[in-house]
């Protein structure tokens, strides 16, 4: 007894089509993965920092991660928007570059307003 297993049939002269890619929303999204990664590495080094030393160290710790994640939150939201508002590619990696930019540019504002407002408060 033989069997026959069918073949998916394609057109002469056709070829496949290949699974359309977004590979700027991929970078997007490792850009805001890499982001997030440093923050929290600043932020548990920063737990360091306030047992063993307290001072200038600090903010220049605190300081410099913030605006490195922020330019790094601003990158991957600039190129998630852009890969968004590809048409026709994949918007999955896209906007989860876009929303972990978004969020890293909106904590960096954020620590900024906290950091006016306590030095207007402790003066």
């Amino acid at each position: 007894m033989t069997y026959e297993f069918a073949q998916p049939s394609v057109a002469p002269g056709s070829q496949p089509v290949a699974p359309a890619r977004n590979l700027l929303g991929v970078v997007a999204f490792v850009v805001g993965l890499v982001g997030l990664v440093l923050r929290i590495v600043v932020t548990l080094g920063l737990a360091f920092l306030v047992r063993s030393v307290v001072g200038g160290t600090y903010n220049l710790v605190s300081w410099t991660g913030a605006i490195v994640v922020g330019l790094i939150g601003l990158t991957a939201l600039v190129l998630g928007i852009v890969a968004l508002l590809k048409r026709g590619a994949p918007k999955g990696f896209a906007a989860a570059g876009a929303v972990l930019g978004g969020e890293a540019v909106l904590v960096l504002v954020l620590t900024i307003a906290q950091d006016g407002i306590l030095s207007l408060l402790y003066q």
